[in-house]
């Protein structure tokens, strides 16, 4: 058995999957991760996907195939079934997921700094399209929510 960590995106009910990274290091592939969700969140909120950092332990043949596959695409029809596979067989352990949550966090936390009311909804919207608007500041919050 090899433990291996996973980093990757998902559609609802895995209709597509992208592996991100695969390694066998924590530290590895948690930096890895910060990396690829910091690049998810800026492209924008949305709810149907989910970023995932999953620990499993793969018998070697399963670790040699899941090695063969291509990252950054969407898994073809073939990896997916295995990738599926691999969910049904395996205990995935998360170890940190994101499903958007983490846009409403970057909303809190600007709140935060600026002692505004993110309950109010008026002003979550205001600040949510502050930062949809402002490349760099909403970079800035993206890493300080990272950190």
């Amino acid at each position: 058995m090899k433990k291996v960590f996973i980093n990757f995106t998902n559609y609802e009910g895995n209709e597509w999957v992208v592996i991100h990274h695969i390694g066998t290091d924590l530290t590895t592939s948690v930096q890895e991760f910060k990396k690829n969700l910091k690049e998810y969140l800026s492209i924008g909120p949305d709810d149907c996907h989910s970023f995932n950092l999953i620990k499993v332990n793969l018998k070697n043949k399963d670790y040699d195939r899941l090695m063969n596959i291509t990252l950054q695409n969407d898994l073809d029809e073939d990896d997916l079934e295995f990738f599926t596979e691999l969910e049904e067989t395996y205990d995935f352990e998360y170890i940190c997921y994101d499903d958007n949550s983490g846009n409403y966090e970057i909303v809190k936390l600007y709140c935060e700094d600026n002692n505004l009311d993110s309950e109010d909804e008026d002003v979550f919207e205001d600040v949510f399209d502050l930062l949809m608007n402002d490349e760099d500041l909403y970079e800035t919050y993206i890493d300080k929510y990272l950190d």
